[in-house]
């Protein structure tokens, strides 16, 4: 919810399931998490 996206779900019988999956494109700067990292924090640049 915090990220903005939105999750939608179509089913139709005999033809299966199709999920869409939207995400907003922000250009800024977000903070994730390192695998392994003891203070756990990497700044990453999120541009195209």
């Amino acid at each position: 919810r915090e990220h903005g996206g939105e999750l939608a779900i179509e089913s139709s019988e005999g033809k299966g399931i199709t999920l869409t999956i939207r995400l907003p494109y922000l250009d800024k700067r977000v903070r994730m998490l390192e695998a392994g990292s003891s203070d756990g924090v990497v700044t990453a640049d999120v541009t195209q």
